[in-house]
């Protein structure tokens, strides 16, 4: 009876791992398929280069916008698809370091968004895939008791205050966006 147990729970311990696995395996994927996302400074982006375990590793965008790869140095990766900074690492290794160099590009993690006005606790929040507003909200610990879902207010990464979209709490937000809830008079 208790070997029973014990193999039942294992069984279930093992099918909750490979569905974390697999969940975790479809957020990557996702990510990374998404061939118009353009790199911003913050994002932590994975970079690899077969067989070549000296290049392999995870790269964090500067405040200049740059990542330094070895034996290439500072390359421009802040403005620019995945794609496109695959290539320019292709081209910058092949030659005379490398011959048909087979580079990787993808995001390890996003840049921040941030969150200001009436919520709890206003600041900068981990970006995940497909956020709504309403998600971001939830991450500040909920509107305050003056907040309120009629006064929300995107600013695109980039835009200047003046140019604040008013949303709802579906609209979808992108990495390094600012939501301001504004507060309600009645």
């Amino acid at each position: 009876m208790i070997r029973h147990i014990q193999n039942r729970t294992i069984s279930q311990h093992f099918l909750w791992l490979t569905l974390l696995c697999l969940s975790a395996s479809c957020l990557a994927q996702e990510i990374n398929q998404n061939p118009t996302y353009v790199i911003g400074t913050g994002d932590r982006l994975s970079i690899e280069v077969f067989n070549e375990t000296d290049l392999t590793d995870a790269y964090l965008v500067d405040q200049d916008g740059t990542i330094r790869v070895p034996f290439i140095g500072r390359i421009q990766a802040a403005g620019v698809t995945l794609s496109a900074l695959q290539e320019s690492i292709h081209q910058g290794l092949e030659g005379d370091y490398l011959i048909n160099p087979r580079v990787t590009v993808s995001m390890d993690s996003y840049r921040q968004f941030f969150i200001s006005g009436e919520v709890e606790s206003p600041g900068g929040y981990p970006y995940e895939a497909n956020m709504t507003v309403q998600k971001a909200i939830t991450l500040a610990g909920g509107m305050t008791e003056y907040g309120t879902a009629r006064k929300i207010f995107l600013q695109k990464e980039g835009q200047i205050e003046d140019e604040q979209l008013k949303v709802d709490i579906d609209t979808v937000i992108s990495p390094g966006d600012i939501i301001t809830i504004k507060q309600s008079f009645f």
